[in-house]
């Protein structure tokens, strides 16, 4: 979807959940107030984020929709590669997957169990770039980390 991307269920409470959760927690009725039948009125219900797909992302979404099993057979064909050579190698832990579930194989997380490997996370990425060529990354480095945060909330 170019951004993000989608989440499904067949639940309808959950859904509604969801769909206030995705548009900065407001009430149901902020999805309609921009529709001829709809109202200016709208509540925040609880918190939530700035997750609603604008009209490109659907249009993309739907198109991308008809590659999803080809898309994720190879994501889990990769996925598969990467959980049979890592999980051989001490001190990295691979991702777990339930049974019962489906991963999308947006990321590969790989953690780094420091003792084992007897190298820092940081020294694994330098090791992986510089002797392989291999880029890796941090996805998310945690907010209370950063300077802003760490000068306003301490």
């Amino acid at each position: 979807t170019g951004e993000g991307g989608m989440l499904t269920t067949d639940d309808e409470e959950l859904a509604d959940k969801i769909r206030v959760l995705s548009l900065h927690g407001m009430s149901k009725a902020a999805w309609n107030r921009y529709s001829s039948n709809g109202s200016w009125y709208y509540e925040v219900e609880s918190p939530g984020y700035k997750m609603n797909m604008f009209d490109l992302q659907a249009a993309l979404g739907l198109h991308q929709l008809k590659r999803l099993d080809d898309m994720q057979k190879r994501r889990e064909e990769i996925a598969g590669r990467y959980q049979t050579a890592f999980q051989q190698i001490p001190g990295l832990i691979t991702p777990f997957v339930h049974d019962d579930g489906r991963h999308a194989w947006h990321l590969y997380v790989l953690q780094v169990d420091e003792k084992k490997a007897g190298v820092t996370r940081s020294e694994m990425i330098t090791a992986l770039k510089d002797k392989y060529n291999i880029g890796t990354s941090v996805h998310f480095i945690p907010v209370h980390i950063h300077p802003y945060y760490q000068k306003q909330f301490g």
